[in-house]
């Protein structure tokens, strides 16, 4: 894909059949740019401005918000990287690519234009792979403006390398780039991407319109400039004739209008949404806020007889203002009606908190006895606590205005230029969605008449429902919260009673909502890593004190705040399609009015609540067979010992245990549980106690290596040694005895463990070596593990494969029936 060096003819995929020629005497031979093709690309560039201000479509187009957290979350950049160059989309570029390169026989692979292309296939992978963006059509709108203006005029101009480079830098500034942008004046009112095209254009063509777009760049620059930097404190200085009207009096004058024109301009490009939680909810309207299930399957695809089973998976949360304290686990349905059978164990067990975004691994670990044979359906669940705002645009008129115009067929709207009769209510991302509605208004339209004096005042119902794409269950409301312009007056019912919320009961929402849950979450880390969580809690919870006054005052208008006292309801279930609904009256006053036509306001809404987010999967069980499999995938087919000598095997692990684990007695149930999971008490394939001392034909090996009862790999790069004779005398075998004899199968078993408990626990490098161990392995849950849990991720290996993932959480199981 792309072209070669200057003045030579390719064709770029997508556009097969169409030839591009990069010297400048061909461009007008090929017809495919010039000064038309810049004219239609300055309109479709306009019309997608215009398109982004307007609140069809989602409102105003903001791009991503740029989280310095993105990556650092649990996984590394390495990985994002790894994710991005795996990513179907990137090979499929890359392969079409190359494909290319080779039909026009250019071996060239490391040029600039290659280079450019890899880059271009990196940022256009990594932006499909954020795919939130997808659901918002103005964004669609964009991407596929950069790259039809990249692969067709900036490539038959520049070429192709030029093309990606400038690809790239529109794509990451058009969508990550638009929250550091919109600091500076002229860009917080004119795009980045409108701005490159006209500046591109005129330098290729200077035809009539791009030189007049550019002129209009500069005075919307100064003219939009002017009251920012007076606010600034620096101002423009005019000589004063006074005997007349001054150049600076007219300036006055002029710049009041314009200042008009600006404000007008500004409630078109300002989410009207910013006023909830911190003002980031329009910011973050692409983010996917709240927790999500990821990943959810159990450890190995069938469980044997008793085995414990192990579900394991990944959650994903983002935080918006509040921090998210998030308590995972699983359950099976019991034997009766709404009966609920809980993991015997979940790691992480407490809950723990969230600050911006973050990703955790978890495990749930089944008891085999409490699994039937055949399916089993095992729920993930993640309860946590959120926050949404949302706020309602409403117009008001004075009633009798209302009643003249009306007796003579004059539609307001129309009268004001308006053209939004029926506004839906903008609410911040995540689980639940906030609907409102307002009743006793003008023909069906949120157009309320205004009186001092009301027969029955006007009514406001609020919908809490189920977000689209979330299935999840509402466990409790925390606190519900209206907020009502000055001059308009919330009515206590019976369906609608509250409590006055002003800025002391917004403070003490934050301590009880944010900070103390924060806290007692924060018990789950221990020493520097509680004092930060502890200092993160305390940190976002003064934000929010801070961002109480936005709540009530945006610009020039103030609210007035009411708790709604909520009846204490059931849990609502995810198959409902309303969760909770809220009826109140309420009385503006003529007051709220601001001149004779429509007065437009905003009702706002806030709510904290829990919720609960499930994620179903099945779980194989099938009885103990002749078919044995170890930890690994490899199966070997033997005869299974009778239980007379699994007890006597398992009474010689006790027994070998005891005489070796003196100094740590926890390390007898550990033995015997590694041996039960790793062979189910077999040592020999026949059945027997007895295989030899050194008869490897006999003893219960499989593919992988891993031979006898403790199931220990003689593999070159494991523990060859125990198999030959002397090597595992040090574990206290005999000169003339291997780890195929049970007896010295089990010793150099236990004294591998213990060898890696000495490594990874009590030695003085014991941190510094095992963090060595798993640095490079992607499995988060590894680096978490203290104490014995370090020596069993060591006996087992610290491979990713799905049947290792559970094994520490499989052995710990089983261990607690010799505990």
């Amino acid at each position: 894909m792309g072209m070669g060096d200057s003045g030579t003819i390719t064709a770029e995929p997508g556009f097969e059949g169409r030839a591009y020629d990069n010297s400048a005497s061909s461009r007008s031979r090929v017809g495919v740019t010039g000064s038309d093709t810049g004219t239609i690309f300055l309109l479709v560039a306009l019309l997608i401005f215009v398109i982004d201000l307007m609140n069809a479509f989602g409102g105003r187009y903001t791009g991503f918000v740029w989280d310095s957290n993105l990556i650092n979350l649990n996984w590394s950049s390495l990985n994002v990287i790894s994710k991005v160059v795996t990513f179907p989309l990137f090979g499929f570029l890359i392969v079409v690519y190359l494909t290319n390169k080779l039909r026009r026989g250019d071996w060239e692979f490391l040029g600039e234009e290659s280079i450019s292309f890899m880059f271009f296939a990196i940022t256009l992978s990594f932006l499909f792979l954020s795919n939130q963006w997808m659901g918002n059509i103005k964004a669609i709108i964009h991407i596929g403006y950069i790259l039809l203006f990249g692969f067709t005029f900036i490539a038959s101009y520049d070429g192709f390398s030029a093309a990606y480079k400038s690809m790239i830098l529109l794509i990451l500034i058009d969508f990550f780039g638009f929250a550091l942008l919109k600091k500076f004046v002229f860009f917080s009112y004119i795009p980045f991407f409108f701005v490159f095209t006209i500046f591109y254009i005129y330098t290729k063509t200077q035809n009539t319109l791009s030189i007049a777009f550019f002129i209009g760049l500069l005075i919307v620059l100064f003219v939009f400039s002017y009251k920012d930097i007076q606010a600034q404190g620096v101002g423009f200085k005019w000589v004063r004739d006074k005997s007349g009207l001054t150049l600076e009096d007219m300036w006055g004058d002029f710049s009041k209008g314009l200042n008009n024109i600006k404000n007008s301009v500004r409630v078109g490009l300002q989410s009207r949404i910013d006023y909830a939680i911190s003002g980031k909810v329009e910011e973050n309207r692409f983010e996917p806020l709240g927790v999500y299930l990821e990943n959810v399957k159990p450890a190995d695809s069938v469980y044997y007889g008793s085995e414990p089973a192990i579900i394991w998976g990944t959650v994903k949360a983002k935080a918006l203002s509040d921090p998210i304290n998030i308590q995972v686990g699983c359950y099976k349905d019991g034997s009766r009606k709404n009966e609920k059978e809980y993991a015997y164990k979940v790691v992480p067990e407490k809950p723990f908190p969230v600050f911006s975004l973050e990703e955790q691994d978890f495990t749930c670990t089944f008891l085999g006895d409490k699994l039937k044979d055949g399916s089993n359906t095992i729920t993930a669940f993640a309860e946590f606590n959120f926050e949404t705002g949302a706020e309602q645009k409403v117009y008001l008129i004075n009633r009798e205005t209302l009643r003249s115009m009306t007796n003579v067929n004059i539609d307001p709207f129309e009268d004001s230029k308006i053209d939004d009769k029926n506004p839906i209510a903008t609410f911040s991302n995540g689980p639940l969605r906030i609907e409102m509605g307002v009743s006793s208004s003008h023909e069906g339209t949120f157009l309320i008449g205004v009186s001092d004096d009301y027969l029955i005042e006007p009514s406001m119902t609020i919908e809490l429902k189920n977000n689209e794409g979330w299935q999840g269950k509402l466990k409790k409301i925390s606190e519900l919260v209206i907020l009502m312009p000055e001059s308009v007056s919330l009515i206590s019912t019976d369906d609608c009673n509250w409590d006055k919320y002003e800025m002391p009961q917004c403070e003490g929402s934050i301590e009880k909502f944010a900070r103390e849950p924060c806290r007692k979450a924060c018990n789950s880390y221990k020493n520097t890593g509680l004092d930060n969580c502890i200092k993160s809690c305390d940190d976002k919870a003064d934000e929010g004190k801070k961002e109480c006054a936005r709540l009530f005052s945006e610009g020039d208008s103030k609210y007035n705040g009411y708790s709604i006292k909520l009846k204490e309801r059931r849990e609502r279930s995810s198959e409902e399609s309303l969760f909770e609904e809220v009826k109140c009256r309420f009385q503006p006053s003529t007051k709220v009015l601001k001149g004779p036509k429509i007065t437009t306001k905003y009702f706002k809404v806030k709510t904290r609540y829990e919720y609960r987010v499930e994620k179903p999967v099945s779980v194989m069980v099938e009885k103990d067979n002749e078919e044995f499999t170890s930890s690994g995938s490899n199966t070997v087919q033997i005869v299974q010992s009778s239980e007379n000598v699994k007890r006597e095997i398992e009474s010689k692990v006790r027994k070998i245990a005891e005489q070796k684990c003196i100094a740590e007695q926890k390390c007898i149930p550990i033995s015997l549980a590694i041996a039960k999971h790793e062979s189910g008490l077999n040592h020999c394939r026949d059945g027997s106690i007895n295989c030899g001392t050194n008869n490897k034909a006999n003893v219960l090996c499989n593919s992988g290596g891993d031979c006898g009862v403790m199931q220990i790999n003689g593999n070159s790069n494991a523990h060859p040694e125990v198999f030959v004779r002397g090597g595992a005398v040090k574990y206290g075998c005999k000169e003339d005895e291997t780890a195929y004899d049970l007896d010295c199968n089990i010793k150099s078993g236990i004294g591998i463990l213990l060898d890696y408990y000495s490594k990874y626990v009590i030695s003085p490098n014991a941190d510094v070596d095992y963090a060595a161990s798993v640095s490079n392995s992607n499995c988060q849950q590894y680096k978490d593990y203290t104490g014995w849990d370090r020596a069993l991720r060591a006996y087992n290996g610290f491979g990713c494969a799905p049947g290792n993932l559970g094994y520490v959480d499989k052995v710990d199981g089983i261990m607690e029936q010799y505990a």
